[in-house]
């Protein structure tokens, strides 16, 4: 099991996580203006708090925490998978919205424990040779059997 494990880490790992803050707005002439704010130097916090229809995020200076892409809808995705660390994105529309995104951080998934998935190795190995004995028994049932067609009566 812990050959198998070793051998099937990349499998096993979880997805990269991204840290991301947003700034929401719900049309583009507002994005465009909170953009050329950011470019005058007007802090990102001081702006979510001024503009950001996210309320739920704006509350914690549009942090949306850590999450793998998936989590986001697909062009927030795409943005945020072409970020540095550190950099801010142009303006992505969504359905939500237009949103103006800072990257954080990224981690890369982590690898679960041996022991918190070998019963789910187990598991898997396991049926995996259930399923070589059947095909095997399956084999050797074929080999013996004498199959004889008879034609159809007419009726």
């Amino acid at each position: 099991m812990a050959e198998w494990y070793r051998s099937h880490e990349a499998e096993l790992r979880g997805p990269t996580e991204y840290h991301v803050r947003q700034i929401l707005v719900p049309s583009r002439s507002l994005a465009e203006a909170v953009e050329r704010e950011l470019r005058r130097g007007r802090s990102f916090g001081d702006l979510v708090r001024r503009y950001s229809q996210d309320r739920q995020s704006r509350a914690h200076g549009g942090d949306l925490g850590w999450a793998p892409l998936s989590a986001y809808v697909p062009s927030f995705a795409q943005a945020v998978s072409r970020l540095r660390v550190g950099q801010v994105s142009g303006i992505v529309e969504s359905p939500y919205g237009y949103h103006i995104i800072e990257l954080l951080g990224i981690r890369p998934g982590s690898l679960p424990a041996l022991a918190t998935v070998a019963p789910q190795i187990r598991s898997y190995l396991e049926g995996q040779a259930q399923q070589r004995a059947i095909a095997s028994l399956v084999a050797k049932l074929r080999a013996k059997a004498k199959v004889q067609i008879y034609p159809m009566p007419k009726a």
